[in-house]
């Protein structure tokens, strides 16, 4: 069984008094270990269909499948539970916390599922030595540049061991250079973990990085 599945996903938003279908009947599989890059133009529905995958959005019909767990079944309650222990978000802003140093960041969803603080602080600081942060764990957000703190984005991700990750634009803020070094090092995850990346995203530069790339047009696969 695929480690995603779509099947019939429709979505839509009530603007005023009209009804918007952003999404029309979206049928996808994603496997384990996959690098795949939704791409498409604003208002495509990809990043619609990010947020349904990531269980941060209900829809109207069809089913999702993220390891074998049917997202169409969960409630609210249900669904915050799964994201902590399966999903790992990337995003463009980084949402990191600005009063917290790197670690404290990695740190916090470990918090939340309820890991010791002599394990989540090892876990953590392991984490952080991958994605090249050694040495700028104890800086806070402002410290950092943003290549640096997207890699704590990257790690605070990881750190719970998930299933899938989904980064929304995760190059967006980044200079090209650094875009490079930040796709290098998702790149190198995805390969020596095995780990599962869907990447939304307008950049040609990040899909010369997938394995798959996924065209949407009008809440539609193109």
């Amino acid at each position: 069984m695929s480690l995603v599945q779509c099947s019939n996903v429709i979505k839509s938003f009530n603007m005023g008094k009209v009804k918007v279908e952003v999404l029309k009947g979206v049928t996808l599989d994603i496997e384990k270990g996959e690098f795949a890059a939704i791409i498409g133009e604003s208002g495509s529905g990809k990043s619609t269909l990010l947020n349904i995958l990531g269980g941060l959005m209900p829809f109207d019909k069809g089913e999702v499948f993220i390891s074998n767990t049917k997202l169409h079944n969960l409630d609210e309650n249900q669904r915050a539970l799964f994201r902590r222990k399966s999903i790992g978000f990337i995003f463009q802003s980084y949402n990191l916390l600005p009063q917290l140093t790197a670690l404290e960041n990695v740190e916090m969803p470990l918090i939340f599922t309820g890991v010791p603080k002599v394990e989540r602080r090892k876990k953590a600081i392991t984490i952080l030595e991958h994605v090249g942060l050694k040495d700028r764990m104890e800086h806070k957000p402002w410290e950092l540049s943003g290549g640096q703190q997207q890699r704590v984005s990257i790690a605070r991700a990881l750190v719970n061991n998930p299933s899938i990750i989904l980064a929304d634009e995760p190059t967006g803020n980044l200079d090209s250079k650094t875009s490079i070094e930040i796709l290098d090092l998702l790149k190198g995850l995805n390969e020596s973990l095995n780990m599962t990346f869907v990447v939304v995203t307008h950049s040609n530069q990040v899909c010369n990085y997938a394995n798959r790339i996924i065209r949407m047009k009008d809440g539609m696969l193109d």
